[in-house]
């Protein structure tokens, strides 16, 4: 037997700001050497485990840790817990919340030296874990000048730095494109051989699972409900799983469409990769294909709402964005894609007139860039990349009702609209709680909540699912979808391709800070080399029935599940 990494049992967890114990009665065994996969509901407890890993619960934040958490021989609730930090290493879900230094090098060096590393090994080590992660010439510039994705991989570089015996990775894509996702997670074999343990929560598994030596599924009350190779997870427990708010990945999920539309010899492929072999030899006679997609903004609503043209943003002397220019007619679902670094974010704070920015910009006929800050916000929405950056009340209802008491909207007014919202997106059982206690997916939801309560015609919002499990994701993009079909234009930004394949009307493609692909949803995601010529990987499914589409024509232009349907009985 391999020699044990991790023992949880009965493990729970309540911070002090909550009532609830999340996870609750969870038991654990990691064994060395090897890559376990942790996924779940959000917030059944995940980010805590991690805190919990390396001795941050109990020891330095203020929560309770039931039950008995054991990482390579240490009980992390006693004394030799306060050891940990040089032998696991975690890369947090908000890559901001640990870095600290000013300049890029120094930051991966900061850990070394609090480690007592010999002064000549600190700087050589620091080095080769920037190449290891695509940093190194990155390596004298400020952290604030990477991208989300960028910051991800060096906070990753901090921990790989310090060698650690266990490496926990918390939603360690999050902010990453999908093909510096596949890169980032192809760090895992070499980083495994290296000799570490690895533990992953995510709750995107299309990637990672094709890494992982066994899955965990959690609950909603964070206890285990499904453990074991992927396969036979995802196989024999989807449907439990699926009613549990996780997202099957996309493999599995493809796999199981052609077997409901009537496939045979689909096998059981976990990974996008596994997919790629096994469904090139599906029988798939008889599936038939239909051509669900969007429908198109109605005609009444295609006058132009937002336009940009040769919009520039300068930070310092470093050019951001050069020469943005686009339109978003009233009423549409817009999309913007490319890759970490393109400008994406930075492209959505200067539509919204939120940084400084020169050339035309008109959000309605108006310049947004000279509106006070109130009028402003009665134009257009923004949801932040991360949540943090707008709240500004002690409890989540309040939160939401801040904007409307602004607006001196009636009290019951307010009091029906925050319900509503708190209901809507799942927050009714934490409105009483400080905004910056709730889990990384329920500050998303909150975020958004905010902006949804005035209902401005425009929304504008940067990766809004980003650490929402599958439940959550659905019911906020089903919203949204909702308050577009009511007249609301949204544009929002996407790495998940698959987001702009089931909602939007129009997907913006930018490199460099330039629009390089405009096009109806369709065109843009079945176009795998356009996509590829701007640094993006064919969507998800589509690399799932590469295979299929060599053999049978008919799936050439598929990029959405539900296009896949029985022809008959």
């Amino acid at each position: 037997m391999l020699p044990v990494a991790v023992v949880g049992e009965n493990v729970s967890i309540k911070h002090f700001s909550s009532r609830l114990r999340r996870p609750c009665g969870l038991d654990l065994t990691v064994s060395a050497g090897e890559v376990l996969v942790v996924t779940g509901p959000s917030g059944c407890g995940k980010s805590s485990l991690a805190l919990a890993l390396n001795g941050l619960i109990p020891h330095r934040v203020e929560a309770e840790l039931g039950g008995r958490v054991v990482v390579w021989g240490a009980d992390v609730a006693g004394s030799d817990g306060l050891n940990l930090p040089g032998t696991v290493g975690v890369v947090f879900q908000d890559p901001d919340a640990q870095l600290i230094a000013t300049r890029v090098l120094d930051e991966v060096c900061f850990g070394l030296e609090n480690l007592e590393t010999p002064a000549d090994q600190i700087e050589p080590r620091a080095l080769a874990a920037l190449e290891q992660v695509g940093l190194l010439a990155r390596r004298d510039e400020s952290p604030d000048r990477l991208s989300g994705g960028q910051r991800q991989r060096l906070a990753l570089a901090c921990a790989v730095a310090m060698r650690p015996r266990l490496l926990v990775l918390d939603e360690p894509t999050a902010h990453i494109d999908p093909a510096g996702a596949a890169s980032f997670l192809g760090l895992l074999p070499e980083l495994r051989a290296a000799g570490m343990t690895i533990v992953v929560i995510d709750h995107d598994l299309d990637q990672v699972v094709e890494h992982a030596d066994r899955v965990l599924v959690l609950d909603h009350l964070g206890a285990s409900l499904a453990e074991g190779q992927p396969a036979q997870v995802f196989y024999e427990s989807a449907k439990a799983i699926t009613a549990a708010g996780v997202r099957l990945p996309i493999a599995v999920r493809t796999a199981l469409a052609l077997s409901d539309a009537g496939a045979t010899d689909v096998g059981r492929p976990a990974s996008i990769r596994e997919a790629g072999s096994a469904l090139s030899a599906a029988n798939t006679e008889r599936c038939g294909l239909s051509s669900a997609a969007p429908p198109p903004p109605p005609p009444m609503l295609r006058e132009e709402l937002l336009r940009a043209e040769g919009l520039r943003v300068d930070r310092g002397r470093h050019t951001v964005i050069s020469d943005l220019s686009l339109s978003v007619r009233r009423g549409e679902f817009t999309a913007i894609v490319g890759p970490n670094g393109a400008g994406k974010t930075t492209a959505g704070l200067a539509l919204a007139g939120l940084i400084a920015s020169t050339g035309t910009l008109r959000i309605d006929g108006e310049d947004p860039r000279r509106l006070t800050m109130r009028r402003l916000s009665d134009r257009v929405g923004y949801v932040f990349q991360n949540p943090e950056h707008q709240f500004i009340t002690h409890t989540v209802s309040d939160e939401i009702a801040h904007g409307l008491r602004r607006r001196h909207r009636p009290d019951r007014e307010i009091t029906e609209r925050v319900d509503e919202l708190l209901e809507r997106l799942d927050l009714a059982a934490v409105r009483d709680r400080h905004p910056f206690c709730l889990s990384g997916g329920q500050k998303r939801r909150l975020s958004v909540a905010t902006v949804l309560a005035t209902a401005p015609e425009l929304l504008i919002l940067d990766e809004p699912t980003y650490g929402l499990d599958a439940g959550s994701a659905s019911a906020l993009m089903a919203l949204l979808s909702d308050l577009n079909r009511q007249g609301r234009t949204i544009v929002t930004i996407v790495h998940d391709l698959a987001l702009a394949a089931d909602h939007a009307h129009r997907v913006l493609g930018l490199n460099d800070g330039v629009v390089v692909i405009d096009a109806p949803v369709a065109e843009a995601l079945t176009d795998d080399g356009r996509l590829a010529r701007i640094g993006l990987a064919p969507l998800p499914l589509r690399q799932c029935l590469a295979g299929l589409r060599e053999r049978d024509p008919r799936f050439a232009d598929v990029y959405r599940l539900d296009q896949i349907e029985a022809t008959g009985p």
